[in-house]
């Protein structure tokens, strides 16, 4: 839909009659509207549109609103032509690294070669895939692969970093729907990486699916790997109590501290928790365990006097720990 050319009906009216329409509730709407004039892209959204962007287009708002419409990644023409020369160039080279092994005799390092490059072509192979959203042929294409390389997904480390990277970058750029389709992809190759589950709760936040986000923080929580790096699991504590998924929270330090049981910030950092749920009682002991492991830990000691206060003072307090 053109905003400005809506006959006598304000975008948001028009935006409303299609929703009201008995098939129209869950039809994409993309909306273009000039800067400046008519409503406020907000204003759309919440009238009903799908995605609104300004006039005048450029090229990438406009891919990013198709793709999310569509629930689907555009991969363009060069793109597509770079994987598929990077296929046909390892099987070139495979072909001719094997007949020279084998016209030099040298026949047992012939499989070892075949191997390395049947591997990069699977891999190769995988990121047409995920470069074009389909998540389900490329974990075909993986599981196929594990009959001949059972570590297929360990050695897919170098396109798991880049899948990150982009989606880290789209992350703080706020743009959720494609952090979340590079966080899939990575997850698609390594389901065990944790960070890529913490990157799919973070925009699933961002786009509204707290369910989604939810469980995405409890699976990096679960992995096996999560507490080989604490401070990767700190920050999922940290994230999750500032996005008010204080289940989550607890259970990012209950795990730290199943084996970091020496550590008084964790101990402290739950007790946080506890304080912003207005568990007290709970707060108590955490806090006091800090203090037993580090009597010189100044912030356990002053939020311990402060809940005793708040105790004191109950029932109803505003609470603004530091």
């Amino acid at each position: 839909l053109f905003g400005g050319s809506l006959s006598d009906m304000s975008e948001l009216k028009v935006v409303a009659a299609l929703r009201a329409g008995e098939n129209n509730s869950e039809t994409p709407i993309i909306l273009m509207h000039s800067r400046g004039k008519g409503s406020s892209t907000e204003e759309t959204i919440r009238a009903g549109a799908t995605v609104a962007i300004e006039r005048p287009i450029k090229a990438e708002p406009l891919k990013e609103a198709i793709e999310k419409v569509m629930g689907k990644r555009i991969t363009s023409k060069s793109e597509v032509q770079n994987f598929s020369a990077r296929c046909i160039d390892t099987a070139s080279k495979t072909v001719g690294a094997i007949f020279m092994l084998k016209k030099g005799g040298l026949f047992k390092g012939t499989e070892s070669v075949f191997l390395g490059s049947l591997l990069e072509l699977f891999l190769c192979a995988m990121e047409v895939y995920l470069s074009k959203g389909d998540k389900k042929s490329a974990e075909e294409l993986i599981n196929q692969g594990r009959s001949i390389f059972p570590d297929i997904r360990s050695r897919s480390g170098e396109r798991t970093h880049g899948l990150m990277t982009r989606g880290l970058s789209f992350l703080e750029e706020e743009q959720f729907d494609r952090a979340k389709a590079e966080f899939e992809a990575a997850l698609t190759l390594n389901e065990e990486n944790v960070e890529a589950n913490m990157g799919l709760g973070e925009s699933s936040h961002g786009l509204g699916d707290k369910e989604g986000a939810r469980n995405a923080f409890h699976r990096a929580i679960a992995l096996p790997g999560s507490t080989r790096e604490p401070k990767v699991l700190m920050r999922l504590g940290l994230i999750a109590c500032r996005y008010e998924y204080y289940d989550v929270a607890l259970g990012a330090y209950d795990k730290l501290i199943s084996t970091y049981q020496m550590d008084p910030k964790l101990f402290y950092n739950k007790a946080l928790i506890h304080v912003r749920t207005r568990e007290f009682g709970k707060a108590l002991p955490l806090l006091g365990r800090a203090m037993t492991l580090d009597e010189k830990y100044e912030p356990a000691k002053a939020l311990h006097k402060k809940v005793r206060g708040w105790m004191s003072e109950m029932p109803e307090v505003e609470l603004r720990p530091g």
